[in-house]
């Protein structure tokens, strides 16, 4: 179709303009995710509020999408950025965590609006974390029905007495969820606090190797005469960022795809016969830097340039302690355990007060504790919520727009300053 044709050739171009990813995706492939329907039709009742005025706003699907570029990715990239982590996670039912797009002034505007409380209310059921909670909900409502009919028959000796005589009315008095519920909240606000640091964590180290790659990119444009060792310490930067955003998602094909178009033969053939790409490309930045310095000695910029490689490969290393080491299991599994067990055993205490409305309120607070509980693992592992390929679009954009950038920067400077030279 012209969809996959124009996917396609977003793929062999770097350069070329992407159209939706999330429209292609509602348009190819529409009948293997239940959450696209449901967003469909939030986006409707949207539509249908919007002559009320600016109180529902504009559709998700139809914000920032326009200019956007990016660089083509691995099959298996794309579907992530699309919200099929298939691959990644192979647990049956699995949601993947909300992979989204990086915020734009158009974004940050839509998202402190006020429209916002009615727009996430109407679009609760195509929640990704609804989707993730379906199951666990699912058993408390069975268990909490369960629960209510067990009650309801022995408070009317429909049962008790007649058949199932052993059958009496049991409840729990509401004083011990009350005193329990303040250490929950403990447990909960210590699971999103920690959670959330190596969430900050991530952006922060993100941000500084950022900085530190157009600098050197900066740099290496003034400092190394050689073009063709500026040009392979460019693409070797680009290699980098891009062989890193598929090593932290655990995509470990498609890298030729990525960087076909960026690598020469031979770049492509000695990265792809290596194990740990985003190591290598630092090796190989490091190699390029001391070829530099013994073409034009100067210590004082290659330990500058050296410094900034260091940087970069910090976000290596704190991309692998993120994943390989999590919080205590054993807090995550208590946490678990304590929610569950609670509320398993609310529609007892609740049975006296509410009868069959103890169903919906056992429901609701079972969204939102485990709502916020889900939210805190997900945000865990950082780099599998956040929008890397992205990150990774914007990073590599702003490394060509500073190299492309460096000529225009030269002429301007001697144009500027050449009538003072030669008038000193």
């Amino acid at each position: 179709s012209r969809c996959c044709a124009q996917r396609q050739w977003s793929r062999m171009n770097w350069n070329a303009p992407s159209t939706s990813r999330p429209m292609q995706h509602l348009r190819t492939r529409p009948h293997k995710s239940p959450r696209l329907f449901l967003k469909m039709a939030s986006i409707a009742a949207l539509r249908k509020l919007r002559p009320l005025g600016p109180l529902c706003g504009q559709p998700r699907s139809v914000v920032g999408r326009a200019n956007r570029r990016w660089v083509p990715f691995s099959p298996s990239a794309l579907d992530s950025i699309d919200g099929d982590d298939g691959d990644l996670y192979s647990e049956p039912g699995y949601v993947p965590p909300n992979i989204d797009r990086l915020f734009t002034r158009e974004r940050w505007t839509r998202h402190k609006s006020t429209d916002r409380y009615w727009r996430h209310l109407l679009g609760i059921f195509s929640s990704r974390t609804v989707e993730r909670l379906a199951r666990p909900l699912l058993g408390l409502t069975i268990a909490t029905s369960a629960i209510c009919l067990l009650e309801s028959s022995a408070t009317t000796h429909m049962i008790a007495g007649q058949t199932f005589p052993w059958i009496t009315p049991f409840t729990l008095p509401s004083f011990p969820f009350s005193v329990l519920s303040t250490a929950l909240s403990l447990l909960m606000v210590f699971r999103t606090d920690k959670s959330y640091s190596r969430w900050q964590e991530a952006v922060d180290t993100w941000t500084l190797a950022r900085q530190h790659a157009i600098d050197l990119v900066v740099y290496s444009s003034n400092w190394v005469a050689d073009p063709s060792l500026r040009r392979a310490l460019f693409r070797w930067n680009i290699a980098y960022w891009q062989s890193l955003t598929l090593h932290i998602r655990g995509a470990g094909e498609g890298l030729e795809e990525v960087l076909g178009n960026v690598m020469t033969p031979s770049e492509m053939d000695a990265l792809q016969s290596v194990e740990g790409h985003p190591q290598f490309c630092l090796q190989v930045l490091l190699e390029l830097v001391e070829q530099a310095n013994e073409l034009q000695p100067n210590d004082v910029r290659q330990a500058k340039m050296v410094s900034h490689i260091n940087v970069m490969g910090s976000l290596l290393v704190c991309a692998q302690k993120l994943v390989k080491y999590p919080l205590p299991l054993s807090y995550t599994r208590h946490t678990s355990r304590f929610m569950m067990l609670f509320l398993f055993l609310m529609p007892l205490a609740l049975w006296n007060s509410l009868l069959w409305m103890s169903i919906p309120t056992t429901i609701g607070v079972a969204f939102l504790l485990l709502g916020i509980e889900e939210i805190g693992v997900q945000i865990e592992e950082p780099f599998a919520v956040l929008p890397v390929y992205e990150m990774a679009n914007e990073m590599c954009d702003s490394l060509a727009k500073v190299d492309a950038n460096h000529d225009n920067v030269k002429s301007l400077v001697r144009e500027v300053f050449a009538p003072v030279m030669h008038v000193k």
